[in-house]
């Protein structure tokens, strides 16, 4: 079981994941494979484990753009039928060094409205600025950083200056 990873979501909610890496494991030399599709296949495999048995997530999917009438590649979708409603959700890995700009932004809103899907998410390394935040949460799309705290060292990041009292009430 793979540990020391976590999503910040909207609204600073944040709890850590604990996922079978599956895929991502199964690499062979990681070396050898782009940093940014190893992201895509570690976004999937956290998906799929909170996806449970009634929704299929996959990996690297097209769908045809109603509008546009071209093929659109998609990094991860998830599909589920609630009642008689198929219910499609596409998520946007980026893995840039840089936040994710307003331009990215509109073009997923653009992109998202293409493919009619029911809720599209983005998913960063290096978060997002706040005029892509404002667009994202004007469109309905979710924002998400996933954060790799394996590669942290805690013990020199993490310091809480503290002044301690000892107060005691003398018979």
């Amino acid at each position: 079981m793979a540990k020391g990873y976590h999503f910040r979501l909207p609204f600073a909610y944040h709890f850590p994941v604990e996922f079978p890496m599956g895929e991502v494991d199964s690499i062979k030399d990681p070396k050898q494979e782009a940093k940014w599709k190893r992201f895509e296949k570690l976004v999937y495999e956290i998906q799929k484990s909170f996806a449970g048995t009634t929704a299929s997530v996959t990996l690297n999917d097209h769908i045809m753009g109603v509008d546009s009438g071209t093929e659109r590649q998609i990094d991860v979708s998830i599909r589920q039928q609630v009642s008689q409603f198929p219910i499609l959700v596409i998520i946007d890995c980026k893995d840039y060094a840089e936040p994710i700009d307003v331009v990215d932004m509109g073009a997923f809103v653009t992109f998202t409205t293409d493919v009619r899907a029911n809720k599209g998410v983005m998913v960063s390394s290096n978060g997002f600025t706040t005029a892509a935040i404002r667009i994202a949460k004007n469109a309905g799309i979710d924002t998400l950083t996933l954060i790799d705290s394996k590669g942290v060292d805690w013990k020199t990041y993490v310091a809480v200056p503290m002044l301690l009292e000892h107060t005691s009430i003398g018979q």
